[in-house]
């Protein structure tokens, strides 16, 4: 309660004191400004002036579960968290206890964040990292288009509130101008004929930085656009989006979310090679199937193969 309070304080106009801020508190200024450093390590940048008081500096963008709640619409419960190793984690061992479908975890930061095949994902602050708990009544060889429909949610909200055009890589990946955009990530708990529950996590480069050694292969929308954006804001929408795309999918209303797919794909059409232990395929792209399965022609001997798993390189990207 008050990492919420000095943060809203600290978003209004001017600067607040820390006599203020201890008196609305109540506690001393000392535990302010224990308070404060401890925000400061999580990524918030907050100016201090002597006399004068606490400021957030003008690049900072702060989110808000109040500001996140006001944006969504549906039925999700969301969490916000300052730091987690993983969302995914986290999400994990709440479902194990019986969380609900629906709970959404949001985290400023992830110490341990990571991507599909054990990959780590950078997760400094003003990016958007979040993992949502689904128990869908479904078998579980139809959950593969659910990265691929999240895929469709993340790319429509992205081109809705900006300029930027995206594309999508097979099966977790959004990118803009070549460039990584967002990640996808769905790990499921299932036994052969039924579905325990499903973590859905996605981390999209916002207002964050991207690492220097990174710069080649990823961007931000606010790198990409030369402005910042409101992560309440694009939150909520890709929020409400991905609710409308989920019940779809419950209701078997698929069809039409994978044909969005296909038009935003940069896979199909491309020469790929997809790797997986033990195989590699070389061939071309062509088309996904019902289930979200990517059909490649194989170079070799031009049969039709179908991939459910693998690493996905494409040879030339056809934007």
């Amino acid at each position: 309660m008050h990492r919420e309070t000095i943060l809203r304080r600290l978003c209004q106009a001017g600067p607040v004191s820390g006599e203020s801020l201890a008196r609305e508190l109540g506690v001393s200024r000392t535990a302010v400004w224990k308070y404060i450093r401890k925000l400061r390590q999580q990524g918030y940048q907050i100016i201090s002036s002597p006399r004068v008081g606490y400021q957030l500096a003008d690049s900072s963008d702060i989110l808000l579960l109040e500001d996140i709640q006001k944006e969504v619409t549906g039925n999700w419960q969301v969490q916000l968290r300052a730091e987690v190793d993983s969302t995914q984690e986290v999400l994990r061992t709440l479902a194990r206890k019986g969380a609900e479908e629906g709970l959404v975890l949001v985290a400023e930061r992830q110490t341990l964040g990571r991507g599909r095949l054990g990959r780590k994902w950078l997760s400094p602050h003003g990016g958007i990292y979040f993992s949502i708990l689904l128990r869908p009544a479904a078998p579980p060889w139809t959950l593969l288009r659910l990265p691929l429909i999240a895929g469709v949610a993340v790319a429509e909200t992205v081109q809705e509130i900006s300029t930027l055009q995206c594309t999508l890589k097979w099966p977790n990946d959004v990118f803009v101008r070549a460039k990584k955009l967002a990640g996808i990530l769905c790990e499921i708990d299932a036994e052969v004929d039924m579905v325990n529950h499903v973590i859905l996590g996605i981390g999209l480069n916002v207002n964050n930085e991207i690492a220097e050694e990174l710069r080649q292969q990823a961007t931000s929308m606010r790198q990409e656009c030369g402005t910042s954006f409101s992560r309440a804001a694009c939150l909520g929408q890709l929020l409400n989006r991905l609710e409308t795309y989920y019940l779809a999918f419950r209701g078997g209303q698929v069809d039409p979310l994978l044909e969005k797919w296909r038009q935003l794909s940069s896979t199909l059409g491309s020469e790929v090679v997809v790797s997986s232990p033990g195989d590699c395929i070389e061939g071309k792209a062509v088309d996904i199937d019902k289930d979200g399965a990517l059909l490649v022609r194989r170079a070799s001997d031009d049969t039709l193969v179908r991939i459910l798993a693998g690493d996905v390189s494409l040879k030339t990207i056809s934007e």
